[in-house]
């Protein structure tokens, strides 16, 4: 039986997520470590992986369906 292909957002792991939510949400890299208690080298290494996985060059470019609530609500 074929396997279909993961959905982008389906990459991220749950850190990645928390992460990419609050960027989204617009909130600054410091801020992200301060709520999420890592570093802000952490905040920007997790962003460098979404931006990746996603193909996508900045926080500006996130997906909509990329929504904090939902990501953080899931832990996904």
């Amino acid at each position: 039986m074929p396997q279909l292909a993961a959905s982008p957002l389906d990459t991220l792991t749950g850190s990645e997520r928390r992460v990419a939510a609050l960027a989204r949400a617009g909130v600054s890299n410091k801020k992200i470590a301060e709520t999420l208690f890592i570093t802000t080298r952490t905040v920007e290494m997790h962003l460098t992986n979404v931006y990746r996985k996603l193909d996508v060059r900045g926080r500006s470019e996130l997906p909509g369906g990329l929504r904090a609530p939902e990501l953080l609500a899931t832990g996904r």
